[in-house]
């Protein structure tokens, strides 16, 4: 550990997903193998990691539709869950419903265990049905299990940029969202090494250009996004490939 002060700003190495980019695919279409692999991945990676509530979605077929109804996983949702809301989730020349049911943590697992129970999952343009959950999580040592140092908030501008975040689409086609906040400053061969030995339980494949530096600015109030140089870059996309 290192004896530096915990209120010296440090930089940070970090993989994030532009919001223009479709979310990478956890490769199966079956619910319970792709919440496997993120089980995996948290069990071997990560120290502690939280969840948030998670939604169960219905989208709703409109009357013109013919060939999907969402009735049957309405009326099965309703039964296991109470009550759901809902809402309008697309608008302009075609206006679309969904219903939506609020899951407590303590519920997560039947939420999963409700897609599976209805699978396969009918086909439609969008879900038909899905599971959201969101997480928070640290990254581990993986010899000492203890969390990775330099992931307290006071090494970083606002306390949110501390912690890693995964968002999990569990559907017909589940997929993830990956904000990876890497505890070191630079692509060295610290940051290499712990990359390559995680690289393997990390369930999507990750793309080398997603990763930049996040750096504090000179007045410690914001974090600015740097590119990373491309021989650097280069070594990042080596591990990746070798993964495949």
């Amino acid at each position: 550990m290192s004896s530096e002060p915990k209120n010296l700003l440090r930089r940070q190495v970090i993989c994030t997903m532009p919001k223009d980019q479709s979310f990478p695919s956890l490769r199966t279409k079956k619910v319970a193998l792709a919440f496997d692999s993120v089980s995996r991945f948290f069990s071997h990676c990560a120290a502690n990691f939280d969840a948030r509530s998670g939604t169960l979605t219905v989208f709703e077929n409109p009357p013109t539709e013919t060939e999907y109804s969402s009735e049957k996983l309405v009326t099965a949702a309703t039964a296991t869950f109470g009550e759901g809301t809902r809402r309008q989730w697309c608008g302009g020349a075609r206006v679309e419903f969904c219903w939506e049911w609020k899951l407590p943590v303590e519920k997560l697992n039947a939420g999963i265990s409700f897609l599976s129970a209805n699978e396969p999952l009918p086909k439609y343009y969008v879900g038909p049905v899905q599971f959201t959950i969101f997480y928070d999580f640290v990254w581990k040592d993986l010899k000492t299990g203890e969390p990775l140092p330099y992931q307290d908030p006071s090494y970083c501008t606002h306390q949110v940029l501390a912690i890693s975040g995964l968002g999990v689409f569990l559907g017909r086609n589940s997929s993830l969202s990956f904000d990876a906040r890497f505890p070191f400053e630079e692509v060295d061969s610290d940051f290499l090494n712990y990359f390559q030995s995680v690289i393997e339980f990390i369930p999507i494949r990750l793309r080398s250009k997603n990763f930049r530096l996040s750096i504090p600015n000179k007045a410690g109030t914001e974090s600015v996004w740097r590119k990373i140089a491309p021989e650097k870059l280069a070594l990042i996309e080596e591990i990746i490939e070798s993964r495949n």
